[in-house]
């Protein structure tokens, strides 16, 4: 059983670090900036940095004790593990998942949020635009693009059909009816981001903020950047995670919308024939295609097969 804390705070932003000694100082200040409110804190969870990550969050804890504090892992969990597993230690009404090497350029976004969320109670979650920027130019910053919801506040169904993206970076939301547990399909994933925009929205609504908040930090040495794409044990992972998530959106909500598998046993098949295991291409091909998948996805994977059969075509990831 984890232990709550400050059980009176309205707001707090967990706030992820690993190896971000060169970001996380600007990273803290933009919170400490935060103007027009004051009961929120600001949880900093390391992930067993081997850089001097670990000394800053202490002087800033020192230097600001009722505004900082730190979970500091005892071994490196990784993104998902990190995010979920701190995040049940702290109780707050609302939440902001930050990460330590980005910065929230809106002085005003917690008190922004907090108002929207606080006078709708149908709203699960807020967010607001952003910029990205590559670590080494922070002068060319380039607009993330939130698209427009067809409507605002909109629901899961109104999101599903077109799926225009949701600024992970700049979300507060509401921790009532956030999931209180989690599984170990959801520690083990690699796409905590999209895991968590579904979590929201699958229990309340969400409200565009029409304004920029967050800088997002392209790094060289980031997460997506050093992913082996051909490593085939990163999409059984992706596999486990939409199956479950398929069976809590369909237990828990009476939704069917993640029960297609098509892109997780195609890109398995696929890599499997681009290391000449054919009859381990052939098992999942034949799973991608019974999947419930539309005429040109299944058109666009036999092309490829046969590409990579005849032609010693290498299918890029």
């Amino acid at each position: 059983m984890h232990k709550k804390i400050n059980s009176e705070l309205n707001i707090a932003v967990l706030m992820l670090s690993y190896n971000a000694e060169r970001y996380i100082e600007e990273a803290i200040k933009s919170f400490l900036n935060q103007k027009g409110i004051t009961n929120w804190k600001l949880y900093i969870a390391d992930d067993l940095s081997a850089d001097k990550s670990r000394e800053i969050i202490i002087k800033y804890k020192k230097s600001y004790p009722e505004k900082v504090d730190y979970f500091f892992n005892e071994r490196n969990l990784g993104i998902s593990k990190n995010l979920f597993t701190n995040y049940l230690k702290i109780k707050s009404k609302y939440v902001v998942f930050a990460s330590g090497d980005d910065i929230m350029e809106d002085q005003f976004f917690l008190y922004s949020s907090y108002n929207i969320l606080k006078k709708d109670n149908s709203l699960s979650f807020t967010y607001a635009n952003g910029h990205s920027f590559n670590e080494f130019d922070k002068s060319n910053v380039k607009p993330i693009n939130c698209a427009p919801p067809p409507q605002n506040p909109f629901s899961f169904g109104e999101w599903a059909p077109k799926k225009f993206y949701i600024n992970i970076h700049a979300i507060m939301f509401r921790t009532e009816k956030y999931p209180s547990k989690f599984e170990n399909w959801v520690f083990e994933s690699q796409t905590d981001d999209y895991l968590h925009r579904i979590f929201l929205l699958l229990v309340g609504k969400g409200f565009y903020q029409n304004k920029f908040s967050s800088l997002y930090r392209i790094r060289a040495d980031g997460a997506q950047n050093l992913t082996d794409k051909n490593n085939v044990e990163l999409y059984f992972k992706s596999l486990k995670t939409m199956k479950g998530l398929d069976k809590y959106a369909r237990n828990n909500f009476s939704i069917n919308a993640f029960n297609n598998f098509f892109g997780q046993y195609s890109v398995i098949s696929m890599i499997y024939m681009s290391k000449k295991s054919y009859l381990r291409s052939i098992y999942y091909l034949a799973l991608a295609v019974k999947e419930r998948s539309n005429f040109l996805e299944k058109k666009l994977l036999l092309k490829t097969l046969l590409k990579s059969l005849f032609f010693n075509y290498t299918p890029k990831f």
